[in-house]
């Protein structure tokens, strides 16, 4: 179906499910964008590349690119200073939580649809808030999504920030995890690398995803030392499941070579290239 045709199906789809009354999507420029006010969200796409070589692609990274309407595009820090939190946005509640998520893996889906047949798959961050709120059939919604735009969800690797929070809701986010899994989805855990411990190597072992991943920028606060002893325990439970290991948010040769040197499968970040924004964030 053609890209216009879908976002106006999904247009449809979301003011009847969710009583908008607004358009929650636009196609402007052959990119696609949400309107969550007031929020605008796009889609920053940055190939996942092999290590070894660079040219072999496993996928493409989705990470959100948010804009108070009106405003300068923000991402990451800049944005999470501007709202005073560090998870966005901030809900008030499980549905306002899961209609976020929803509307802005819908966004990814669409901006990834005219590049799929030139990448692996697309890799999109899920809030652990979101796996809580959501009761049973994780995955379910989005699958009606990714079938919608021609896709499978075995192309589509569902990230997964764990941090100190998850050991209380352990139970109830690895059912989730196990529900996506079900449904065909590949499953990525992220790590913040300072954080690593015996409980990372023993949740790796129980869930055993497809992809491990941390991100370079977390690795600042290090020694040298320390940065090995993390990412070598992180790499050595990964490859106790025969996961692969993918070091994110590489931005410099220093941590080009780290990755090589400490035998990560994939990486990504602005070494690279420049990340190019499939939507280009502009003001309503």
């Amino acid at each position: 179906m053609p890209l216009q045709q879908l976002v106006l199906h999904f247009n449809d789809q979301f003011e009847r499910q969710h009583g908008l009354s607004h358009r929650p999507f636009s196609l402007r420029h052959g990119a696609v964008y949400g309107l969550y006010p007031p929020l605008q969200i796009g889609s920053v796409l940055t190939p996942i590349r092999q290590t070894v070589d660079t040219t072999k692609l496993l996928g493409h990274s989705a990470q959100l690119c948010l804009m108070p309407i009106g405003k300068q595009r923000l991402q990451g820090e800049a944005l999470e200073s501007l709202l005073g939190c560090t998870d966005i946005p901030q809900p008030e509640n499980d549905l306002a939580i899961i209609n976020f998520d929803r509307l802005a893996r819908t966004v990814h889906m669409l901006n990834f649809l005219p590049i799929s047949h030139l990448s692996g798959g697309l890799m999109v961050n899920v809030d652990a808030r979101h796996i809580l709120a959501v009761k049973k059939d994780h995955g379910a919604y989005f699958e009606e999504i990714i079938n919608k735009c021609g896709l499978e969800t075995k192309q589509v690797i569902i990230q997964v920030l764990i941090n100190s929070a998850y050991s209380f809701y352990q139970r109830q986010l690895d059912e989730g995890l196990q529900n996506y899994r079900h449904c065909g989805y590949q499953l990525a855990l992220r790590f913040d690398t300072p954080a690593v411990s015996k409980i990372t190597s023993q949740l790796i072992a129980t869930l055993a995803p497809n992809f491990v991943c941390c991100s370079a920028r977390t690795l600042k606060t290090l020694t040298d030392k320390k940065r090995r002893e993390k990412l070598q325990q992180l790499l050595n439970a990964t490859t106790s499941i025969s996961g692969h290991s993918i070091l994110l948010n590489v931005d410099d040769q220093h941590m080009h070579a780290l990755a090589k040197n400490m035998g990560f499968a994939w990486v990504q970040g602005g070494f690279y290239e420049q990340p190019a924004y499939s939507t280009a964030a502009q003001s309503y």
